[in-house]
C-alpha cells in the first residue's frame, strides 16, 4: 500500500522487498508513490489506483494497472504465501 521505501525515514536501512504482486495506490504524492515505479519494473505486480494515477503509471511504462474510480473496488490476485 502507497510504496515508500527508498528514503524513507520509517523504512529500515536497506530493507529490500523480496516479493510483490500487488500495490495498491491512495494517491499521487510522493511519499504514496515513490516506489511504485521501480517495483512494478521489477516484479510487474498488479497496480492499483484511481483512473488518472493508473492512466499516468501506464505513460510510465507501468504494465498491470487496474484502474477505479473513488470509492470503487478491484478483485486482486490473491498471494499463494500462507
Amino acid at each position: 500500500m502507497d510504496p515508500w521505501i527508498e528514503g524513507n525515514p520509517a523504512s529500515p536501512k536497506g530493507f529490500k522487498m523480496p516479493r510483490v504482486d500487488t500495490i495498491c495506490i491512495s494517491h499521487g504524492h510522493f511519499d504514496h508513490i515513490h516506489d511504485a515505479l521501480p517495483l512494478a519494473a521489477r516484479f510487474t505486480p498488479e497496480v492499483v489506483a484511481i483512473f488518472e494515477t493508473a492512466t499516468w503509471l501506464e505513460s510510465k511504462g507501468v504494465k498491470n494497472t487496474r484502474a477505479m474510480n473513488k470509492g470503487g473496488s478491484q478483485k486482486v490476485a490473491r498471494s499463494p504465501w500462507p
